[in-house]
């Protein structure tokens, strides 16, 4: 009888035990969650900050026709869209992690629009450069795979983009410069940026509210 008693409260306390580690393990799968959607949306709302400044400056490009006597109206008009797409994408994103989209961005591009198509193409060149490469610097770092996917998509368009920009801009297939300013990396791997590196590219483009 006594024996039968000690196993009944040995299953029971076993049956306990088993239940607080399972309870303990739910919270702290939910924390695990939690942190990767937060890393996540930080991200998101980096790449985002890109996609505004890229989708302020093609549209007014496309707008302007400043490519249309270079014939490259529709080139124009296909980045603007494709970068509008990239935006879309990015904001959709930050309400499936629940969070919300970061500061609002204020661009100025008048002295480039100024100076003339040469240098809105060399603008562009650059700004897609900086995209490819802000997009490579946090591939290693994302948590969900379908974000992941996402973003590899979106990172394999702006390179060809940046090619094409590149070469319109008379940059050719010339090897890179360190400042952006080259149609191909200087090695065998492109080199990414940081998001620090790439918040100041984009000083230059952008006014504080």
């Amino acid at each position: 009888m006594h024996s039968r008693k000690a196993f009944l409260a040995l299953g029971a306390a076993a049956t306990a035990t088993a239940v607080a580690s399972g309870c303990g393990g739910d919270d702290d799968d939910k924390e695990a969650r939690e942190a990767r959607a937060a890393a996540d949306l930080e991200i998101v709302r980096f790449v985002l900050r890109v996609e505004r400044v890229e989708v302020a400056f093609w549209e007014q490009v496309s707008e302007r026709g400043v490519l249309d006597d270079l014939g490259a109206g529709a080139l124009a008009e296909a980045i603007a869209r494709n970068e509008r797409r990239h935006l879309e994408s990015m904001e959709g994103w930050t309400r499936r992690l629940e969070g919300d989209g970061g500061e609002a961005v204020k661009t100025d591009f008048g002295s480039v629009f100024a100076a003339g198509a040469k240098e809105v193409v060399a603008t562009g060149a650059t700004l897609e450069n900086l995209s490819a490469a802000a997009y490579l610097g946090q591939l290693n770092r994302i948590q969900d795979r379908n974000l992941l996917a996402a973003m590899l998509g979106i990172h394999s368009v702006e390179g060809r983009q940046a090619a094409a920009v590149n070469r319109l801009a008379g940059r050719g297939f010339s090897l890179g410069t360190g400042d952006l300013g080259g149609a191909l990396p200087t090695g065998a791997f492109a080199e990414p940026m940081t998001m620090a590196d790439v918040r100041r590219e984009l000083q230059r483009y952008t006014v504080r509210s």
